[in-house]
């Protein structure tokens, strides 16, 4: 019986000193080095100077001394009265803020300083070229007939570029401000209904008030831009299939062409067993590309400052991160197993790559078309 069936520790122990010795022949390969080793910590800087240069030009952060909202409108008329609600609106903001913290300082909070550019009669060359980050335009509501406690009650509306940033940012910063001037105005209205009827106020002493309303202003037809964390992850993904690739193509088109496959075939190994040492070989490979990259990424994010901006709306970026790797696990067992099937046809090293190319192309088809606003891949 026993010369039959071999022992089960025995097959085990045949198959766990293949699977290292692959292991171990493909990473003194040059190729897996600089894929597993030299592309991240060469690509994730790169790519974050990139980002920072985006950001910086499309989302400073706001308070940052130095920093600069352009704002655009009609004429200088209305300009005088965008800047006075503007200044009350952060006066009273300011007077929040050390009522709140019952400390003077918080008052020294760093602002940006407000430009305002006029006259000009349109406002969506100026937002595309990024002249000016919100274009402002005032246009008086009428409120009837009847008496009004209200002296003037325009419409402020806010043009501003629907897929940037930093206008959401700029446009919410002028919101904040404009309600606060209404609080202000509206408790000096009720400070003069106290002694007298609204209606007898003299025209003068009555309040104005800005409603703001937004107007967003698209760059091109396209409904928005790819969000910045949305290419993480699929940068990520070309990153594991390329740590599997080589690998795949030298345990079987690069042995089949060096002539050592047909040695190890031969030994006493079931085929079965020889297949399952290359692919958990493939595997491994590619699992510590993974964890290569995520872990590069991870620390070129924490390094440069661009966390608060990629996992601004993330609960726990730990957990996130934890999450990323157990895709890429999953990911990496499915392409292993492919590109190994693959590869398996090949003669040559060169007709392995020329397999590959096609393979590529599909496999990156569906992480393209998840990119694609208001599409949804469901299973």
């Amino acid at each position: 019986m026993s010369q039959e069936f071999p022992a089960v520790g025995d097959l085990a122990g045949r198959l766990f000193r293949l699977t290292r010795k692959e292991i171990a022949t493909i990473l003194r390969d040059r190729r897996t080095v600089i894929t597993l080793v030299l592309m991240p910590l060469l690509l994730y800087p790169l790519l974050t100077i990139a980002f920072q240069q985006f950001l910086l030009a499309n989302a400073p952060l706001s308070g940052v001394p130095g920093d600069r909202y352009r704002l655009g409108v009609k004429s200088e008329t209305e300009a005088r009265i965008v800047s006075r609600f503007l200044g009350l609106g952060d006066n009273v903001l300011r007077a929040e803020e050390n009522l709140k913290s019952q400390d003077t300082s918080a008052s020294q909070t760093a602002r940006p300083e407000v430009i305002l550019i006029y006259p000009l009669d349109d406002f969506q060359i100026p937002l595309r070229d990024r002249q000016i980050d919100i274009g402002i335009e005032l246009t008086t509501t009428e409120v009837g007939n009847r008496p009004d406690a209200f002296r003037t009650l325009k419409n402020c509306r806010l043009y501003y570029l629907e897929d940037s940033p930093r206008g959401l940012m700029v446009l919410e910063y002028l919101e904040q401000r404009l309600q606060a001037a209404h609080r202000m105005e509206l408790f000096r209205l009720s400070s003069h209904i106290a002694q007298r009827a609204p209606d007898l106020l003299p025209p003068q002493e009555r309040p104005t008030l800005l409603r703001p309303i937004r107007e967003p202003v698209r760059v091109s037809d396209r409904k928005g831009t790819v969000p910045l964390e949305v290419l993480m992850p699929l940068i990520l993904i070309l990153m594991t299939i390329t740590g599997a690739v080589y690998p795949a193509i030298d345990l079987t088109a690069g042995e089949r062409e060096r002539g050592t496959l047909e040695v190890l075939v031969a030994a006493p190994i079931p085929r079965l067993g020889l297949l399952f040492a290359k692919y958990v070989s493939v595997w491994v490979v590619a699992v510590l590309t993974a964890l290569v990259n995520l872990g590069t990424m991870t620390v070129t994010i924490l390094f440069s400052g661009l966390a608060p901006v990629l996992f601004e709306k993330v609960a726990s970026p730990a957990l996130t991160m934890i999450q990323v790797f157990a895709l890429l696990l999953l990911f990496a067992a499915f392409f292993s197993a492919v590109l190994l099937a693959v590869c398996s046809f090949a003669r040559s090293f060169k007709e392995a790559q020329a397999y590959l190319v096609p393979l590529m192309l599909v496999s990156l088809a569906p992480g393209m078309i998840s990119l694609i606003p208001d599409i949804k891949l469901q299973g």
